[in-house]
């Protein structure tokens, strides 16, 4: 099983936010409004990871592209729980 988010994995369909901005010839810089819930809960997981929350952001939208290029396709996202039992995930957007 491939990791989409290592950033040791290879990028198959979907790049990562950096890859996009080293093809244009740089990076851009943005600034995000987000309800602080969302500010925490991203900055929970970029401390979990062990990553700064560029990188976090970085990944989620890996993570985001990644989804909606199956869903896009008419690929099913199906969740294995590690009890073996899985359930097909609906993509709502």
């Amino acid at each position: 099983m491939t990791d989409v988010l290592s950033p040791d994995a290879p990028v198959e369909s979907a790049q990562t936010a950096e890859q996009a901005g080293e093809a244009r010839g740089g990076v851009a810089h943005v600034t995000l409004n987000l309800p602080q819930l969302v500010w925490d809960t991203l900055s929970g997981i970029a401390a979990a990871q062990g990553v700064n929350k560029t990188e976090a952001v970085r990944r989620a939208i890996s993570a985001y592209v990644f989804l909606h290029e199956a869903v896009e396709a008419g690929d099913k996202i199906v969740l294995v729980h590690k009890d073996g039992s899985s359930e097909t995930v609906r993509i709502m957007y």
